[in-house]
């Protein structure tokens, strides 16, 4: 089991936040008007928690591999191929869709076009980003 440091969050805390997660398996993700085919990699995942339960409650969701699956990126972390292997917190900062707009500029990282943005203001082209392996 992987141990992050989100038990000593106070239950208010809100922010953005970077999931990575690693997928083991090449696995396809269908859900009612979209289809997400998603190669053996490791992904990055921008979200943000400025609801009541704030960052412990939304990465602790995430962390479950048995939930109720309300957003896109729960259909790939309640997959047995994938493991969140790292989290990183920006407290207090609403920088989801600005790091989703750089995210994209970077030639080392590849949008999953439409994963995990469906209410996103900002018309960023994903909230889930491949790392590309340099050749």
């Amino acid at each position: 089991m992987l141990f992050l440091p989100i038990i000593s969050f106070s239950q208010g805390l809100k922010g953005s936040y970077l999931l990575f997660i690693q997928l083991n398996k090449r696995i396809t993700i269908n859900l009612s008007k979209k289809h997400f085919s998603l190669e053996e990699a490791c992904y990055i995942y921008v979200g943000s928690a400025f609801g009541a339960g704030g960052l412990k409650s939304r990465v602790s969701h995430h962390l479950l591999k048995e939930k109720t699956q309300r957003w896109h990126i729960d259909f790939l972390t309640t997959s047995p191929y994938s493991e969140i292997v790292g989290v990183v917190y920006f407290i207090d900062q609403k920088v989801e869709c600005y790091l989703g707009k750089l995210f994209s500029s970077f030639s080392s990282l590849e949008p999953v076009f439409g994963f995990g943005n469906s209410d996103c203001k900002a018309n960023c082209d994903s909230h889930l980003y491949k790392i590309v392996k340099s050749k």
